[in-house]
């Protein structure tokens, strides 16, 4: 297929052809798209995770919404190394694309590309995860004018975080532009409206907000409409410098005029502006549209103004989700192209992506933390009916920012523990709000032979001995032995179990290795070199002679039992090939 684009949409059936080869398609009707040709195709590509990469653009670009079947909410429990990892991974990609490629190291590769834009989030609760580290918190910081002098500020967590991100999604769609990130002639800046500080400031905010402006707080209450609109700096500068008459120091003036500059002269209709109020988070992102204009308006403090076209606003994302440096506490100066994450900045603004974008929260040992108290308030609001949108949409009031705080339907969260840890540590509040999917040992995955090991009936026959053994679900997964299905030498097979399952089993068994000596079959072992874990009688008579006490206790004989790495594959072999019983 011949096209300029990277990537692009397939409508004809005759590209259809050329990828995928012969399939039963019917002619779309003339001059109109066949949708629902498209559609199939989507369901059937997933349906059989066989997609491979078509471009080198990590973002699959697409005008539809992308339906999942995914729960808004789920748990992924199993065994350890039943492949919940590779699961959630699987899972958001499907959230996110529609589709998880056959390849792991593409689906890895993409999913790491999603966390670096902030559309997936990955954690781990424990148990001094809290409220401050998910929702929001007050955190103390070294001020930056006062090097002695700590300040406090309310930071959002990784929660309210990613909410921020997914909910601007909501309301971008109607007001997305044309936008190429190829297009020399667009501009970017950054404008600082306002501080969390100072009311006034908030209130001019709020004004620019409603009423499409931007505003500069610089140089007071002189109109600037009357200098030249050059942009040479030189001129500018000395014909702002000739009414601009405050007592400053000169670095303060420079400033000052190099803002009316930026702001007035250099800034053009088209560019794009960054609107910041604490350096760290971009609350607004708008198209400048007019000219400077000088306006008197009671209650605000600001005087030079700017028309601009909203393409998202009210919104809390962090900055660095766009840009890779830290912004300025200058007041208004031009971002370097350069460092922008432009696909996430096309993502947001373009309307070559008019989709609603799907975001995915990991949480993984989701199980170790206090799950009441780390979601607090939210947990009422990640129920499917109560998401922004829907019939019964509920928010709340945050208690640290006085925010405004309610979750969207295309944040999608997903837990993982352990099958050993019992899902009633969760009250039923919590329970009820999460579907909880089990997964289970893939033992076909391991159906391969290393020196004539049968990776998989070893595993089943340590598995059941362990089942008997324990009351609780113990079990081994497949993972920790699917990396030798490539690799499929005895050696490796030894580190697994010496430097991983028998390590797991010391800390199911909380070190009782009589019985890790069981489940390994060495009891039935007539040769003690085959044996993982070697046992050693010892003889109280031999040691200690006849009658030997301690505190009037009598002393009884006694097994010892030490580890072993055997190097002969007999020793695995007879983990599951029953031989004759030792006596």
């Amino acid at each position: 297929i011949n096209k300029d684009e990277s990537i692009h949409k397939i409508n004809l059936p005759e590209e259809i052809h050329a990828i995928f080869g012969e399939m039963v398609i019917q002619e779309p009707q003339q001059n109109i798209v066949n949708s629902q040709i498209i559609d199939d195709l989507g369901k059937k590509l997933s349906s059989i995770a066989t997609l491979k990469r078509i471009s080198n653009n990590p973002i699959v670009t697409s005008k539809e919404t992308r339906d999942t079947d995914q729960p808004l909410n789920q748990i992924f429990y199993g065994p350890s190394g039943s492949g919940k990892t590779y699961k959630t991974i699987s899972s958001a990609l499907e959230i996110i694309d529609g589709f998880f490629p056959e390849d792991f190291t593409e689906a890895k590769k993409r999913f790491d590309y999603y966390r670096d834009v902030g559309q997936i989030s990955f954690i781990t609760f424990h148990k001094s995860y809290k409220y401050d580290d998910f929702m929001e918190g007050v955190k103390s910081f070294i001020s930056e004018d006062s090097p002695n002098q700590t300040d406090y500020k309310v930071k959002s967590g990784i929660f309210k975080e990613i909410t921020s991100l997914a909910k601007v999604e909501l309301v971008t769609a109607p007001n997305k532009i044309n936008f190429s990130p190829e297009d020399q002639k667009v501009n970017f800046f950054k404008i600082t409206i306002g501080t969390k500080s100072r009311e006034r400031d908030d209130q001019t905010l709020s004004y620019c907000l409603d009423n499409n402006h931007i505003a500069l707080d610089l140089l007071g209450g002189i109109d600037y409409s009357i200098i030249e609109n050059t942009k040479d700096w030189e001129q500018a500068k000395e014909e702002i410098s000739e009414i601009y008459f405050y007592e400053q120091s000169e670095e303060e003036k420079r400033l000052g005029i190099q803002a009316i500059y930026y702001f007035k002269n250099f800034m053009k209709k088209d560019d794009i502006v960054f609107v910041s109020n604490d350096h760290n988070k971009i609350i607004a992102i708008g198209r400048i549209t007019g000219r400077y204009e000088f306006f008197d308006i009671a209650g605000i403090r600001y005087h030079h103004f700017r028309n601009v076209e909203w393409l998202i606003k009210n919104c809390n994302i962090p900055s660095e989700k766009f840009y890779k440096n830290k912004f300025s506490e200058q007041i208004i100066y031009q971002l370097n192209r350069d460092t922008f994450l432009m696909d996430n900045v096309t993502n947001f603004i373009s309307s070559k992506n008019n989709r609603k974008r799907n975001y995915v929260l990991i949480i993984d040992e989701i199980n170790k933390g206090n799950v009441s108290e780390i979601f607090g308030e939210s947990l009422t609001l990640i129920e499917p009916q109560r998401r922004l949108g829907q019939n019964e949409e509920l928010t709340i009031r945050l208690p640290y920012s006085n925010d405004e705080f309610g979750i969207p339907d295309n944040l999608y969260i997903i837990g993982t523990m352990n099958a050993s840890q019992n899902i009633e540590v969760f009250d039923q509040n919590f329970r009820r709000r999460f579907d909880f999917i089990e997964l289970d040992i893939n033992y076909d995955l391991l159906k391969f032979k290393i020196d004539g090991i049968e990776i998989d009936k070893m595993l089943m026959k340590i598995n059941e001995r362990i089942e008997y053994i324990s009351d609780e679900q113990l079990r081994i997964g497949h993972s920790y032995f699917i990396e030798l299905k490539d690799n499929p030498s005895f050696e490796a097979l030894k580190n697994t179990f010496k430097n991983k399952i028998i390590p797991l089993l010391q800390y199911y068994f909380f070190e009782d290795i009589e019985k890790i000596y069981l489940i390994l079959g060495d009891n039935n072992k007539k040769d003690q070199s085959l044996q993982f874990v070697q046992q050693k009688k010892i003889n109280i008579k031999n040691l200690f002679g006849n009658n030997a006490k301690i505190k009037n206790r009598n002393i009884d004989d006694k097994n010892l039992y030490k580890f072993n790495s055997p190097n002969d594959p007999n020793a695995f072999i007879q983990i599951y090939k029953k031989t004759e019983s030792r006596i």
